[in-house]
């Protein structure tokens, strides 16, 4: 049907028109800033709910990093622990020896003044009873032995463990050090089992007014177990958050240490009821297939009630222990949940706003559309007054977009909030690289106002030392959008600085775009402080290697390569050390296949060799004789060969003068020997002659008188 504008046409054509028009407008326009306001608010809780899962795995992960410095620290100390406890007791041996021999040596006979000796250390007990003093002399004879009082005086220089070490020999090695005293690790009768043998590591000195050694030793296993328990009390004290703790286990599933729930330590998987069995089984498995974050529930200690926890699994090799790092997660979900509920309380206001708003502006365009159907002689006046009714209408639909904007920007507000109440240190800047927020935690750290960090204002707080190398790794990973991992040293409120571990991401908002970066800081302070220690401690050992008088060098067991070598066997060799490093001993023509082939053999099987004579060759082809020592090092790196070898060439030398002496004089011995037997015979001879003669002259005296006689009687 054709329309026909008219007077009564364009007032009604105009009235439905307009309504239409209103109606789809207004309904359009409603749901559409209805829908968006709820993507954003869903976005903005999406954005609050990752942030705050990264920073509870991000800290779980920094616990676990802080505990296995804890318990590697505590390990490496086993064997330096063993051995000073066993210098001190045997110095404290040797001062009572040596003060007893000071007042009593003048006043009574030596031998009276032994017996004093060994009797005052024969009771002495320490080690939960193991431990105990001995006393041999340099020939192998037991002097002292309280465990075997009847082999005291036998000598035993044969003895060996059941890798063929031997053990006296051993000791009287160690003790003829150049120190005269020194380590000897061998293999000994467990306390336990008297069948089994395990590591033992002993420390002798020399005695020399009677050419003694004294020494004590323990076992290695009963000192790494010592330590383990070190470790678990370091260990139990570790919490973090509100319900953050450390949780430990063995390779068999037993509970190590569970500090809020102590029932439990000790158990063994089989012992565990079934819903903790489960949970068991969950964390197990991620740690035996290399680690990772962990989700389970557990009941609460005071409700009982089954919440959710995380966890970052572990293993620990060296002692095969299963670390986990766990807390619960409504440390997060009550902030989250009070967020929400935030959320959906301002989307019900919201949605009834723009019901409102819509419902008013329907209204006013039917009030419209009726004033313009009736004012038809006044149509351009009408239509002004539509025009003004309209602009009301968008100012009023405005309006709605500006409290919409206000409570995403109250969404924003509760977002800071959470972020304030954590421990980690946050900031975020925007796509210019200026940071434009900083946590409370972040200005209670440094110090300083919000206004002050702004911008390029944080970076007044970074270590001289340590702001190009930050500046440079910020920039560039900015640039690439990547994300970042820096160490540096940043001012505290006290005036000193403190060391922090600084994670930045880049941030994205819903639709992709970039929109800058966010970071957490982590206090690391205590654990450069620990690397410190460790660091000065190899140092000295460094300082310590190559100051020794011995030949000692550090290679890769399997390919036999050097890694380091000291001054002294640099001397000795006239190989410098840039010539040594990376090559092997057979290719620098140092010891020769066959005597390198015996003794790696001795090492593989034995772990060690000890005091085995080698024949060197040195850089200018002179023939070294060194006495050799070696054992095995087992690091995450590979097994390494340590060795020590002292230079014994001319005392060598004067030992094969000395047997030539004796060979020459055991010669002249023997000529003058036979010389004195051939004079011996020759003199029997002569005596047998005499005797003969000395017969036959009685018998013709004895026939000449008998003749006498007859002649005398005729």
């Amino acid at each position: 049907m054709r329309l026909i504008a008219n007077e009564k046409s364009i007032p009604r054509i105009h009235l439905v028109g307009t309504l239409l028009i209103v109606l789809l407008l207004t309904v359009g326009l409603s749901g559409y800033i209805f829908w968006q306001s709820r993507q954003d608010a869903q976005s903005s809780l999406n954005r609050i709910e990752q942030a705050l899962i990264e920073q509870v795995e991000a800290s779980l992960k920094a616990q676990m990093h802080n505990a296995i410095t804890t318990i590697e620290f505590v390990r490496t100390q086993t064997e330096a622990v063993l051995r000073e406890s066993l210098m001190q007791r045997v110095d404290s041996a040797y001062q009572i020896a040596e003060a007893i021999h000071t007042r009593e040596s003048a006043l009574r006979p030596a031998a009276e003044v032994r017996k004093m000796i060994v009797e005052t250390l024969r009771p002495v007990r320490f080690s939960d009873g193991r431990g105990y003093f001995f006393i041999d002399d340099m020939n192998g004879h037991f002097i002292l032995l309280p465990t075997s009082p009847q082999l005291e005086g036998k000598a035993m220089l044969d003895n060996q463990d059941d890798t063929g070490h031997f053990i006296m020999q051993g000791l009287i090695a160690a003790a003829k050090l150049p120190r005269g005293e020194g380590f000897s690790r061998y293999r000994w009768y467990t306390p336990e089992n008297p069948t089994v043998m395990a590591d033992k590591l002993s420390y002798v000195r020399s005695f020399e007014p009677y050419a003694w050694l004294i020494g004590t030793g323990d076992y290695l296993y009963k000192w790494e177990e010592r330590q383990k328990q070190e470790a678990i009390l370091q260990l139990r004290t570790h919490s973090f958050g509100t319900t953050g703790y450390v949780a430990l286990f063995d390779a068999d599933g037993r509970s190590l240490l569970s500090p809020f729930n102590t029932e439990l330590e000790g158990k063994t998987e089989a012992d565990l009821p079934v819903f903790a069995r489960s949970v068991l089984e969950k964390l197990l498995r991620p740690a035996r297939a290399g680690g990772g974050i962990v989700h389970y529930d557990w009941p609460q200690a005071d409700t009982g009630t089954l919440v959710t926890k995380t966890a970052y699994v572990q293993t620990y090799a060296p002692w095969q222990w299963i670390v986990v790092t766990t807390l619960f997660n409504d440390e997060m979900h009550a902030a989250l949940a009070a967020e929400q509920q935030t959320h959906a309380q301002l989307s019900t206001r919201q949605a009834l706003k723009i019901a409102l708003a819509g419902l008013a502006a329907l209204l006013i365009g039917l009030a419209a559309s009726w004033l313009f159907s009736i004012w038809t002689r006044q149509l351009f006046e009408g239509y002004h007054r539509n025009n003004l009714v309209q602009q009301v209408t968008l100012r009023q639909q405005a309006d709605a977009l500006h409290e919409t904007q206000a409570s995403l920007q109250e969404s924003e507000h509760h977002f800071r909030t959470l972020a304030n109440g954590g421990t980690a240190l946050i900031w975020t800047s925007g796509t210019d690289k200026l940071c434009n927020y900083f946590n409370e935690p972040w200005l209670r750290y440094t110090g300083r106002t919000l206004e002050q960090e702004f911008g390029n204002g944080w970076a007044e707080g970074v270590h001289p030392d340590d702001f190009d190398r930050c500046l440079n790794i910020f920039v560039s990973h900015f640039d690439r959008r990547e994300p970042f991992s820096m160490e540096y040293r940043l001012r505290k409120a006290n005036g000193e600085y403190g060391w922090i571990l600084d994670l930045g991401n880049p941030r994205y908002d819903s639709e992709g775009n970039f929109t800058g970066y966010i970071g957490y800081c982590y206090d690391i302070s205590e654990r450069k402080r620990a690397e410190i220690v460790l660091r000065e401690g190899r140092e000295l050992l460094i300082y310590a290697f190559n100051k020794s008088p011995l030949m000692q060098t550090l290679s890769d067991l399997s390919t036999g390569r050097y890694l380091e070598v000291n001054d002294t066997f640099c001397r000795v060799s006239k190989f410098s050390r840039e010539e040594v490093i990376g090559k092997t001993a057979i290719e620098l023509g140092w010891i020769s296949k066959d005597e390198r082939m015996q003794l790696m053999q001795q090492v593989q099987q034995a772990g060690w060799a000890n005091s085995m004579e080698l024949t060197l060759q040195n850089k200018n082809g002179q023939n070294i004789i060194a006495s050799y020592w070696g054992t095995v090092i087992h690091t995450t790196q590979g097994d390494r060969l340590f060795s020590t070898a002292e230079d014994i060439t001319e005392r060598m030398q004067v030992e094969v003068e000395i047997r030539k002496l004796n060979e020459n004089l055991e010669q002249r011995v023997a000529d003058r020997t036979v010389e004195l037997a051939t004079k011996a015979a020759e003199l029997e001879q002569l005596n047998k002659v005499f005797v003969g003669r000395e017969l036959r002259m009685r018998e013709l005296k004895a026939q000449i008188a008998e003749l006498e006689r007859r002649l005398t009687h005729d």
